[in-house]
């Protein structure tokens, strides 16, 4: 086999040329590109180092990955130098190496946090704080809604529903549009008879004609009405009677005739004794006399047990009571709305009370500063005596109170329910001098039918300082509109 000895091209890579040791160290021994020998522009004597200016260093460092891991595994960790911090210098921060002088303020240094005390708030203050921001959304809410009507109207103008030029009202003109066809010259200020057109013929609207509007079914068939009794006089009702006693007598001694029924004895009383006894009275009178006294006694007994027999018991009586107070509510009731100015008297706060209860009405009394109103429902008998006892029987202008102390308001639980109605309650028409106190009086507002109650848990106060607390009362029972109706009750002035 041919050895690359042989060959005379190969005979500098079997034996390399001795490197000449004068020369050891100086890198790779290779001159350095043209475009780089600005950087090594030196003296021809001058020397970077030991390697001459225009050679290129070699460098320091194993560039094969064999050699770099045994470097890296050679090499030792340095141990973390743990030094005292310059307390001082971390004060001052114009000290600190990224300090801008430019943003620096007055105090510059950290302060020490101060201490601070302890601070309550007072009750309801986030409550308040809530119902103000739900009432600003709703408001926004609002707002969002009527723009978006707005915009699918098609009505490009932009609506101002804010300002005070919003909520002021136009001038009403002096002949609405809807009356302008009945009058013969619509441009006349004061319409009188003689300028409203009569004339049918030539299309006038008023005509001879009167217009009767549908009638509208009511929300519950109540049905026919129950068929009277016929009302008969005192000498009929006594004929009827003694009719009836006779027909009785005749059976009983019919029945007595047939062996059904022993024979009566005879009534023998100290007047008709010689009468029906005969001899036997004659023989022994005082004997007679005796046996006809027991007897007298022993009916007068029976006829006082039979009545304590026939007579009811308190609790009988509590429920015949009760059953006909107590009317059938199932398909229709009857409701009743009242207005009073004023209920701080406990004597008539008693009364509205105590003969609800009695009545078995359900329904609730609100009890406001400026004014109070009270809801009944129940049967039409009870509703019917509780208006009498309303408009009738109490004396609202009465100003006399049976509590002259001023014990504060009416205990209320956590609902704002009030344990005792008598209990007097001060009013703020009474504490404020300045205000005139109005006459005191009871008004029937409104008075109709529902299907059902809204008021199932009885006849209870309730104490509302304001018109926001009223609503959120009745909003339970959904019965707001009754609180509508007593705001807007104007009283008829005739």
């Amino acid at each position: 086999m041919a050895r690359l000895s042989n060959f005379p091209q190969f005979a500098n890579m079997v034996h390399p040329p001795e490197r000449d040791q004068g020369r050891k160290g100086l890198g790779l021994n290779v001159e350095a590109h043209p475009s780089l020998q600005h950087l090594f522009e030196k003296n021809d004597n001058e020397t970077v180092g030991k390697i001459p200016f225009n050679l290129i260093p070699k460098a320091n460092f194993a560039t094969t990955k064999a050699n770099q891991r045994i470097a890296q595994s050679i090499t030792k960790k340095k141990q973390l130098k743990v030094e005292k911090p310059d307390i001082e210098s971390f004060a001052d921060p114009s000290k600190n190496p990224y300090f801008d002088p430019n943003l620096a303020v007055e105090s510059i240094a950290p302060k020490s946090r101060i201490s601070r005390t302890l601070r309550f708030n007072k009750q309801g203050k986030y409550i308040e704080q809530a119902n103000q921001m739900r009432t600003q959304a709703r408001l926004e809410k609002l707002k969002q809604e009527i723009a978006d009507s707005v915009k699918k109207t098609g009505m490009d103008v932009e609506l101002d529903l804010v300002s005070d030029m919003s909520v002021k009202k136009e001038v009403p003109p002096n002949i609405e549009w809807w009356d302008a066809p009945l009058m013969k010259n619509p441009e006349i200020i004061e319409p009188k008879e003689e300028n409203i057109n009569f004339d049918t013929d030539n299309g006038s609207v008023i005509t001879i004609y009167i217009q009767h509007p549908v009638q509208i079914d009511p929300p519950v068939d109540a049905g026919p009405p129950p068929p009277k009794p016929l009302m008969l006089t005192k000498k009929e009702r006594k004929k009827l009677r003694r009719q009836r006693r006779l027909e009785e007598q005749r059976d009983k001694q019919d029945k007595i005739r047939m062996g059904l029924l022993p024979p009566e004895q005879p009534k023998v009383k100290i007047t008709n004794l010689m009468r029906v006894l005969g001899n036997e009275a004659i023989l022994d009178p005082t004997k007679v006399e005796a046996q006809v006294r027991e007897q007298m006694k022993s009916r007068q007994e029976a006829h006082k047990k039979h009545n304590e027999e026939k007579k009811l018991t308190k609790e009988e009586k509590r429920e015949k009571l009760k059953k006909k107070l107590m009317e059938d509510t199932s398909k229709v009731v009857q409701v009743a709305v009242f207005k009073v100015n004023d209920l701080s008297d406990g004597q008539k706060r008693y009364k509205v009370d105590i003969n609800a209860q009695q009545l078995y009405l359900t329904g609730i009394v609100i009890v406001c500063p400026t004014q109070c109103m009270v809801v009944v429902e129940g049967g039409p008998k009870g509703i019917k005596q509780y208006k009498k006892l309303m408009l009738r029987r109490i004396d609202w202008s009465d100003s006399k109170k049976l509590n002259t102390k001023n014990e504060g308001d009416i205990e209320m639980d956590e609902e704002g329910e009030s344990e005792n109605p008598s209990i007097s309650l001060t009013n703020n028409n009474d504490q404020d001098p300045s205000k005139e106190k109005k006459e005191n009086k009871c008004c029937l507002v409104w008075e109709g039918t529902i299907k059902e109650r809204l008021f199932k848990n009885g006849f209870k106060f309730k104490q509302c300082p304001t018109d926001y607390k009223v609503r959120e009362t009745l909003e339970k029972f959904n019965a707001t509109h009754y609180w509508e109706l007593v705001k807007n009750y104007i009283e008829p002035t005739l």
